[in-house]
This record gives structure tokens, sequence and C-alpha cells, in this order.
């Protein structure tokens, strides 16, 4: 289910062409949540209704669908409804799958450009489209098929590591502001709560993951790490400057080994419900460590803050101000 609202993040993603973003991407990010929300309660709400009784005198427990709502329809007789359901959804995930087709492009692209990935992969076709990133992307979406053989595992490795990117949201949020970056004007109420709180849950998210699968994403989100830090010294930037991602390290080792001894498919060391205990304060204190990171590197380096907090005011049409932290 958490996958299921993931998509919002292609509305900043692919935001760069917006006439007026600052009116209409919170529009669009709010109405694409929101959407999911209604259809997602009233899928099951409708779920609920339509079991019959019968089913039901064992508990849920008797309830046990491969394919809920077709399988529904073919107890209650309804063999029309029951293929239409299966034939839509074989074609409904083809929209997803264009949408995050394109969105996985621009980041490819962005990372290139940024010098992060090769620079050849920053060329465009005749039509402007970033053809090099797209045949990247269909390369490790087929690599990703060989150690995850189903469905279920595809989406719970992703979903792991999407809630993983909204982690490094969260703490770079409060970092830009209190390094001063952001405008006072410009900001979002309530982010001061809202984004401990976010770290917190999604690190929750990640942890319920079984074991077997979890173990799969981290490995593949180690294997960035290094490649990351194997481009960050190559470019010749200096090296002292990774000290202020010790946070993530940690971060990581510590949710693989808390989920190894939990209680999803861990060795149950620690049992439910401490375990999720455990991994919430732990992932608190990370928070407060990976903000105080933050702000002590864009404070080391006033001239970066202030360019960047320029760009941003150019981009927004504004006359350029001076810095000042946020304390």
């Amino acid at each position: 289910m958490v996958f299921a609202y993931t998509g919002f993040r292609n509305v900043v993603e692919l935001s760069g062409e917006a006439r007026d973003p600052r009116r209409t991407v919170p529009r669009a990010l709010i109405t694409t949540i929101l959407v999911t929300i209604v259809l997602y309660l009233g899928l099951q709400l409708a779920f609920l209704g339509a079991v019959p009784a019968s089913s039901l005198l064992g508990g849920w427990h008797g309830v046990n669908f491969d394919s809920p709502f077709a399988d529904l329809a073919m107890v209650l007789g309804l063999t029309w409804l029951s293929w239409t359901l299966i034939a839509d959804s074989m074609l409904s995930p083809s929209g997803s799958g264009i949408v995050f087709t394109a969105a996985n492009a621009r980041n490819v692209f962005g990372l290139a450009k940024n010098g992060f990935f090769p620079a050849w992969l920053t060329g465009l076709n005749g039509r402007g489209v970033p053809a090099r990133a797209l045949a990247i992307n269909f390369v490790i979406g087929l690599a990703y098929l060989l150690p995850l053989p189903s469905w279920h595992s595809i989406i719970s490795v992703t979903g792991s590591i999407a809630a993983f990117t909204f982690q490094i949201g969260a703490v770079s949020l409060i970092a830009f502001r209190r390094s001063g970056l952001t405008r006072q004007d410009s900001r979002l109420r309530g982010m001061t709560v809202v984004a401990p709180v976010a770290f917190v849950v999604s690190s929750l998210v990640i942890f319920w993951v079984s074991w077997t699968e979890l173990r799969v994403a981290m490995a593949i989100t180690a294997i960035g790490v290094v490649v990351y830090v194997a481009v960050w010294l190559r470019s010749g930037r200096p090296a002292g400057q990774l000290s202020g991602g010790y946070w993530l390290v940690v971060y990581l080792a510590g949710i693989t080994v808390f989920s190894a001894l939990g209680s999803f498919d861990g060795a149950e060391l620690v049992p439910a419900p401490w375990d999720s205990v455990v991994v919430a304060v732990f992932a608190l204190a990370v928070y407060g460590w990976g903000v105080r990171s933050g702000v002590a590197h864009m404070l080391a380096r006033p001239e970066m803050v202030q360019r960047l907090r320029a760009e941003a005011d150019l981009d927004r049409g504004d006359s350029p101000e001076e810095v000042t932290p946020a304390r």
C-alpha cells in the first residue's frame, strides 16, 4: 500500500516545465494524495461490504484471495466483471509505468548533469528525449528481475528504497532552513514537526518489510552509497566533506541489524512490538544527528549558501537577499 502512494514524487520530478510552480505544484501534490486516499478507502469499503457472510464464518483468515476483487466477483457469480478486472489489472499499470519511466529518465539525466553519472548520459535525441538514460533504466529494470522473482518482492524492495529517499528530504528540508538557505515567506508551516515524524514513520515502513526482502533493498542501497563515494572522490571533491554523511551509513547499518534481529522474518531476538519501538527511537536520534550534520556542512560554506539562495531568488523573480541562518 505504501508503494501506491509514491506516485506523488513524479509531480515534483516532472515539474521543471511548470509555468507557475509555486501554485500548480502544491495543488498537484495535494490533489494526487487526496484522490489516492479516497480511491483506496473506497476500494477497501467496497471489498468489506461485498464479502459474503458465509466466507467469514471462520473469521477473516478464511478469506484468501489471490486476486481479491476478481476472485470476489467470481464468488458472486459476476464472471464478466472478474474478466474485466483481470484485463484492467494488466492495462492500468501501463499509465504508472509511463510516468515512472519519464521521471526516472529525468533523474538519471540530472545525476549525469551534476557529475555523478557519466556525461554521455546527458545526451538528447532529436525530440529532446534522454534516450540514453531511458536505455540505462531499462537495463537496470531487467536486472531487478534476477534477485526478485515475483511482483510482491519487487514492490517490497522498491517501496523500501522509495521510503528511504523520502527520509533524505525530511533531513535536508530542516537543514536548509536552519542554515538560512530558504526564505521565510516561502516555507510550509509545521515542517519542524512533520519532518521528524515522517523520518520515523518511513523508518518503520522500511523495518516492517520482511528481513528476506529488506536485506536485498539494503544491499542495493549500499551499492549506491559506494558508487556515490567513488564518484565523489574521483571528481576531485574534498574527501573530508563526506564526514557529513556518516549518520546515513550508521542509519543504514542500524536498520539492517534491527531487521535481522527483529520479528519480521528475522531472528526474533527482539520481540514485537519492542523491536518497532527501538527502531523508532533509533530513527529519531539519527534524524537529529543528520540535521545537525547538514547545518554544520552548510554553515561552514557560506559562499555556497549565498549562491544557492541567490539562484533561488532569481528563479522566483525576486532580488537576491542576504542570507541569515535561522536559529
